[in-house]
C-alpha cells in the first residue's frame, strides 16, 4: 500500500472505528495490494451490491422510520473532516460516515462550509445525497451554491 493510500484509508479507519463500523474499511485496506484485474472484478461485483442496496435503502424509506444520525456522532465526523488535510481524504471520511447513517439537511449544510470550491461541495452531495431523510429542505443545500449553474447540479443531485 502506498503512502498516499494509507493516509486517506488511515483517517478512514479512525472515524469508521469511532462510530462502530471499522471492519469493512480494514477489508477495503488489505485489497489495496490486488492487481487490477481483481480491483476491477471486486469494483463491478461491489457496483451490484451498491445499486441492490440502494434500492433495498430505497424500500426501507417508505416501510421504517429512520433516524438521522445523533449529534455527538455527527460531530465526531465534523471533526475529523475538519482535521483532514486534503480533499480527497475529507471525502473518504464522509463516505465512511454515510455507511449505515442517514443525516437531515442542516447536517449536510455544515460538511458544505468545510469545502470552499463548489466542485467540492457537489462530490458532498452526490456522496450524501441518498442518504438525506428531509427532502423538504432541499432547498437550504442548493442556496449555499455561488453560482446558479451550480445551484440547478445541485438540485439535480438531490432530486435523483
Amino acid at each position: 500500500m502506498n503512502a498516499k493510500n494509507f493516509k486517506r484509508y488511515g483517517a478512514a479507519l479512525i472515524i469508521a472505528t469511532a462510530l462502530g463500523f471499522g471492519s469493512d474499511l480494514c477489508a477495503q485496506t488489505q485489497n489495496d495490494s490486488m492487481t487490477n484485474v481483481q480491483h476491477r472484478k471486486r469494483d463491478m461485483h461491489r457496483d451490484d451490491h451498491r445499486r441492490d442496496d440502494h434500492r433495498r435503502d430505497n424500500h426501507r424509506r417508505e416501510h421504517v422510520k429512520l433516524f438521522p444520525l445523533q449529534d455527538e456522532k455527527f460531530a465526531i465526523i465534523t471533526d475529523k473532516v475538519k482535521d483532514a488535510s486534503f480533499k480527497d481524504c475529507k471525502l473518504a471520511l464522509i463516505e465512511v460516515g454515510c455507511i449505515d447513517n442517514y443525516f437531515v439537511c442542516r447536517q449536510v449544510l455544515s460538511l458544505l462550509k468545510l469545502f470552499t470550491f463548489d466542485d467540492d461541495k457537489l462530490e458532498v452531495l452526490k456522496i450524501m445525497s441518498p442518504y438525506i431523510l428531509d427532502k423538504e429542505n432541499y432547498e437550504m443545500l442548493s442556496e449555499h451554491f455561488t453560482f446558479d449553474k451550480n445551484k440547478k447540479s445541485a438540485m439535480d443531485l438531490l432530486k435523483k
